[in-house]
């Protein structure tokens, strides 16, 4: 058999694949230094190793669109690429798990990508997806012709500005300016280029051969400007430099940023003033992206699931055979309950090279499991140290390959269980969560001086303390917080006379006092603990009579983390009202930065049993009704006898010997001795 390209992720079965993009570039660099970085007290910026790994247009492209577009099979220092990712199994639950065809990124330390380190890696196992960088920054420097101002000695094949344009940063290559840091019109100097199509440049990632190109020379401005023809030039944005103590090989993340709104076909950098220094040095540029924002939401193919990233497992020891906790040989060394070919088939998951597992070594501390790899083994094992870094070797080249894990949400779960119970053919029905409508009920509130009760749309909110409570219903504004000393707070929402509405849950938001101490003196920062933690909800007709409608205890939030809360059923009443009892432990306020009512668009269905015919159902029905893949009802009981071989005597019996090989009895469920 072979596999299926399949973009739809609703249908997906065993031996389906689809498309995906994975981008980061930092994999090429010892760390990355941006921006945004603190400064550590001594007049420069610390450099700080941050991975941004995203994966983009999943589930979107044919195999035509990416067959040019694909990460390198066997190495690649880029890390930029389209690969597939193949459904290898489907859980009861509904769990569809999805495992790379290949290693996507090399050269980072499995540590780095490890959860349980403290790096906050390119890729930590277990992450949720939506937690990762969203938005996708593409380099447009394709196709296009480099521009610059000038070169050191006017030497254009050594030091050309078409040097800091490639493939990678090397070291030793770069484009020279020729004027010296210090020199009278060296904010004269710049790079840049002419694009094929007119873009938007966001940012600039660049890469210097000179180490202190700020700790010593001062150079702290940089400007981002643009052109129709490359004469005339406007100004997008100037930029503080708050980087410095540099070392070779470090990326440097420059987030312009900028809200000119038009594309042009030239843009270039240019360079502000610097100290004079006594070797005269001209700046050395490594390499350089200009980058276009891609794309600013997560996949919608995505929106019906909760996606997990992590790393699939090995046994921990080389001669271990538990299939069923040993992902690596269930699913890579394997034949897929024959949907691959054959088992471990070097042509569909590109094992030349070794990936990293999520197992720990037996009896090693700081090593780990790596699976595959001598130009193509599945069935290969070695340990490694996780804290290492390696390079371009089939033997020890390690890399990552992910596995996906796409955990239903808020669906009704396949009804995979299908019976024949005395002469009725039934299906058990997983049932379905509730489901709100994305919209709520109250419209967005703006700012009308309101303290404690403030009357919008026909709705009247009201609020125990605090001040300015139309904060409660706008989502762009900062967050509602109580009065000083109180962490407790009374809100009511009134949806107007004679008008009851019909309600299955709520949204709530928070995002307050992360920088903020909670009292004079203080040691510890607002944060999260400002959250509301523990509350009641109450409903009612008139509003003098109130309706417990349900209890929330125990409540923990993330900074800028909304919430969605289900009641379980739908209930109908004029006026709700929001209990607060306590927060997450700060002394001083309770805040709250959104609240909306949303009334339910699925309501909950409990699991129950279907019946369906007293003969058998046809295949249709069975797919519909029953278990989407029939060909489990196809695979039969296979008996395998093998015979012992004599070994040696002991006492008054004897000793034989047998080699199961488990990678050909994946689905062996009884083992008896004759």
């Amino acid at each position: 058999m072979s596999l299926s390209l399949n973009n739809n992720l609703q249908t997906l079965k065993v031996g389906d694949y689809f498309w995906c993009n994975s981008y980061t570039t930092d994999v090429r660099f010892d760390s990355i230094a941006d921006e945004i970085t603190v400064p550590d007290g001594n007049n420069h910026y610390k450099n700080e190793i941050k991975y941004r790994w995203v994966l983009n247009n999943l589930a979107v492209k044919t195999d035509y669109e990416v067959e040019t577009k694909q990460i390198n099979k066997d190495w690649t220092a880029a890390a930029n690429g389209y690969f597939r990712f193949i459904v290898v199994d489907i859980k009861n639950n509904g769990d569809i798990i999805c495992i790379a065809d290949r290693n996507i990124s090399y050269r980072t330390p499995w540590i780095n990508y490890d959860a349980r380190g403290d790096k906050g890696g390119l890729m930590q196992v277990g992450t949720s997806y939506h937690e990762h960088e969203t938005i996708l920054y593409e380099n447009m420097c394709v196709g296009g012709t480099p521009i610059w101002s000038s070169c050191l000695n006017g030497n254009i094949d050594q030091y050309g500005g078409q040097k800091a344009f490639g493939e990678t940063a090397v070291k030793g290559t770069y484009w020279a300016t020729g004027l010296c840091f210090g020199d009278a019109n060296f904010d004269k100097e710049w790079i840049g280029y002419q694009f094929k199509d007119p873009v938007s440049i966001q940012r600039v990632n660049i890469v210097f051969e000179n180490r202190y190109w700020t700790e010593v020379y001062n150079l702290k401005k940089l400007y981002l400007e643009y052109s129709d023809d490359g004469n005339d030039w406007g100004l997008a944005k100037e930029l503080d430099i708050k980087i410095g103590t540099n070392a070779a090989n470090i990326w440097h993340v420059l987030n312009f940023n900028h809200e000119h709104p038009y594309k042009h076909q030239f843009w270039r950098m240019r360079f502000g003033l610097a100290n004079t220094n006594l070797t005269k040095d001209p700046l050395k540029l490594n390499y350089l992206e200009m980058c276009e924002i891609a794309t600013r939401k997560t996949n919608d193919k995505l929106k019906d699931f909760n996606p997990i990233i992590t790393s699939i497992t090995s046994n921990a020891k080389k001669d271990e055979g538990f299939i069923e906790y040993n992902e690596w040989d269930k699913y890579i060394n394997s034949d897929l309950n024959g949907v691959m070919d054959k088992i471990g088939d070097n042509s569909v998951w590109n094992l030349k090279y070794p990936s990293f597992t999520n197992t720990p070594a037996h009896g090693a501390s700081v090593g780990v499991v790596i699976r595959g790899g001598g130009n193509g083994d599945a069935s290969a094992f070695a340990v490694v140290d996780a804290k290492k870094r390696y390079e371009n070797d089939v033997t020890t080249g390690v890399g990552f390959r992910p596995k996906l894990i796409l955990k239903p949400k808020n669906k009704r779960g396949e009804k995979r269980y299908f019976f024949n119970a005395s002469g009725q053919y039934k299906t058990y029905d997983l049932g379905s969560e509730q489901v709100l409508e994305p919209t709520g009920l109250i419209d967005e509130f703006i700012d009308d001086g309101s303290t404690m009760a403030s009357t919008q749309h026909q709705i009247k909110v009201t609020a125990s303390n605090g001040t300015n409570v139309w904060k409660l219903f706008n989502n762009n504004s900062d967050s509602w917080v109580s009065s000083d000393g109180e962490t407790g707070v009374e809100i009511t929402i009134d949806l107007g006379e004679g008008t009851d509405k019909t309600v299955g849950g709520y949204v709530m938001k928070y995002n307050f006092g992360e920088n903020t101490l909670p009292a004079a003196n203080a040691t510890v920062k607002q944060d999260i603990y400002s959250s509301p933690r523990d509350w009641d909800v109450y409903g009612s007709l008139k509003g003098d009579d109130w309706t417990l409608i349900e209890k929330r205890r125990g409540v923990y939030w993330k900074q800028n983390e909304g919430k969605t809360f289900t009641l379980g059923k739908d209930v109908k009443f004029r006026l709700f009202k929001f209990v607060f009892i306590s927060n997450n432990s700060d002394i001083k306020n309770v805040a709250i930065q959104y609240l909306n009512l949303h009334p339910t668009k699925y309501k909950k269905v409990n699991p129950f049993w279907k019946p369906l015919s007293t003969t058998i159902p046809s295949q249709k029905i069975i797919k519909s009704e029953g278990i989407s893949d029939v060909s489990i009802l196809d695979r039969k009981n296979k008996i395998n006898k093998m015979d012992a071989t004599f070994s040696n005597n002991l006492g008054s019996g004897s000793i034989y010997k047998l080699e199961l090989d488990f990678s050909t009895l994946q689905k062996m469920y009884k083992l008896n001795l004759q």
